[in-house]
């Protein structure tokens, strides 16, 4: 979890408005990650004194690009390795060098957030599978692994239905109540899917689930 210090940045961070500010963009400042507008400032508009540097604005104006849609996706693996991309731009000119330090510390606390609020959503969802399996998938999640997420919800169908308990979560296009149409498994309210990590892991775990019970069948 993260400090208490933290927590408070990620209601307003400061610095990430600051840092896109300097970058020439803002976004808005909302309780958990921030959803921040397309920047209007490009490095094209910037001034440059050399190819070399017009080269360099032009990389850190594309990097700030794809760390604002990793933002958006709520993936903070990228946006770490982006961080670490943009801090080995070379500028001779201060003013330049301070942009993209601060743009590249912007990334890195905003990847922390992220990384925070996804341990505690699969610390919730995952809470059925034995301790040990959990704090696995756990740690794939703050490793920042790109499938993390839907792998993790694979092996909670895997887990349910080893243990005789198949069944299907409710989504938008899944009534709770229901039964499946595919596989006649009875569908269950898992929470709200309101969130775009909650509606990845239902999908997945519903799939996983599928597929079992059809692979059941058919060796019956």
């Amino acid at each position: 979890m993260l400090p208490a210090r933290q927590k408070a940045r990620a209601l307003c961070p400061i610095s990430f408005l600051a840092a896109l500010a300097a970058a020439g963009g803002l976004g808005s400042c909302k309780s958990g990650v921030p959803r921040p507008q397309q920047p209007t400032t490009t490095a094209a508009s910037l001034p440059a004194a050399s190819p070399v540097k017009a080269d360099a604005l032009e990389k850190l104006d594309e990097l700030m690009q794809q760390g604002l849609m990793e933002i958006r996706q709520r993936r903070h693996g990228p946006l770490l390795r982006i961080a670490q991309a943009i801090e080995q731009l070379a500028f001779q000119d201060p003013d330049t060098a301070q942009r993209r330090d601060a743009l590249a510390e912007t990334f890195r606390g905003e990847a922390a957030i992220i990384k925070d609020a996804l341990h505690r959503f699969l610390f919730v969802e995952l809470r059925p599978l034995p301790d040990a399996e959990r704090k696995e998938w756990l740690a794939a999640g703050d490793r920042g692994e790109e499938d993390a997420l839907s792998r993790s919800a694979c092996a909670l169908a895997e887990h349910f239905f080893q243990a005789g308990q198949a069944h299907l979560r409710a989504t938008p296009a899944l009534r709770s109540g229901s039964a499946d149409p595919a596989t006649q498994l009875p569908v269950r309210y898992a929470g709200p899917t309101d969130s775009p990590w909650k509606r990845q892991f239902d999908e997945a775990f519903n799939a996983r689930m599928r597929a079992l019970a059809l692979a059941g069948r058919s060796h019956q």
